[in-house]
């Protein structure tokens, strides 16, 4: 291939961009950006908006697990308590039934 051919099909493009947007580690000589890629920010944009969606809906998941946890913790309480009371009641009224009557 001649170089006019080479040129048509692979040319070199100066860019600037804003300090930050470049995610290349910057070499004390000189860079070589032959592998970098440019991406739309709509499309960076588009994966964040994915990924918040995903971890919001994780969070609401969690939030709804630990008030069920709760839920069920209480009705434990309860249950043990109830236990309690149908034990403390049985008990008082064995010992009214051995209360001896006197004249």
């Amino acid at each position: 291939m001649s170089r006019i051919e080479k040129l048509k099909y692979n040319f070199e493009v100066i860019i600037y961009l804003k300090q930050g947007q470049v995610e290349i580690p910057q070499l004390p000589v000189a860079t070589d950006y032959k592998d970098a890629i440019l991406i739309l920010k709509s499309d960076i944009n588009h994966q964040n908006q994915a990924i918040k969606y995903r971890g919001d809906s994780k969070v609401t998941q969690m939030t709804n697990i630990l008030q069920h946890s709760i839920k069920l913790k209480k009705v434990q309480c309860e249950n043990k308590r109830l236990k309690l009371q149908i034990v403390d009641f049985t008990e008082r009224a064995m010992d009214v039934q051995l209360y001896r009557v006197t004249k």
